[in-house]
């Protein structure tokens, strides 16, 4: 995308597609994290108003700002305290870093779903409605995708050293906290030079948008 895009009408209109699909994509990733915190017996973000629906509690507005103008960016990370969970911490753990990428999962399932279900039951035909659900779908696999990173402060960094540390040990991952955001920008940039994050995201699309075309018999266009 060109710098002068910015000046065109097709560009802000994407951008109107693609606000609902970012406040509810970053919206419930974060509330699926508060909510099973909670349930594993860490109420910190409970208490701090972060276990909502609620897009103005979970915003950063420099991250909504990447996120609307470059297709990448962050809200406000859900304060955990592991020292509250409740039996097994490391399996707690994951299961409040999985939380976010599986709600972000489930709405592009619901989102395709829509999509097949009003096109090929309700022969709905209005695009901007048609638009906006291709937009959630995508805009949550990209969450889901780009989340997956290994690296701090992002969910699959949390994952991977509660998978791999007990068997490796602490060290590489003390090393990624200490230089995290500095990792993440050279992978960011090696995934997308070399297209691997569009191609993660395109065979996801791909995937549920085959399987809903196999199961309403047909393609839209």
């Amino acid at each position: 995308m060109g710098i002068f895009n910015i000046f065109t009408l097709d560009f802000w209109i994407q951008k109107l597609y693609f606000l609902p699909a970012v406040v509810i994509g970053l919206s419930f990733h974060e509330f699926a994290h508060a909510y099973v915190a909670h349930r594993c017996g860490d109420d910190t973000a409970k208490n701090l108003g972060r276990m909502t629906l609620n897009p103005l509690a979970h915003v950063d507005w420099i991250g909504f700002v990447c996120m609307m103008l470059f297709g990448f960016g962050w809200a406000k990370p859900v304060p955990v305290n592991p020292n509250n969970y409740r039996g097994n911490r490391r399996k707690a753990d994951i299961l409040v870093s999985v939380a976010g990428i599986t709600m972000n999962l489930l709405i592009a399932i619901i989102a395709m779903f829509l999509l097949f279900f009003l096109v090929y039951v309700c022969h709905f035909t209005f695009a901007v409605v048609l638009n906006l659900l291709q937009y959630i779908v995508i805009l949550n696999l990209g969450l889901l995708v780009f989340n997956l990173i290994p690296v701090p402060p992002l969910d699959g960094s949390h994952i991977a050293e509660d998978l791999l540390a007990p068997h490796i040990g602490f060290e590489p991952f003390f090393w990624l906290r200490k230089n995290g955001m500095f990792v993440l920008i050279a992978v960011i940039f090696i995934l997308n030079s070399t297209g691997l994050l569009s191609a993660a995201m395109s065979g996801l699309y791909s995937l549920l948008y085959n399987l809903f075309s196999f199961i309403f018999g047909g393609y839209i266009a």
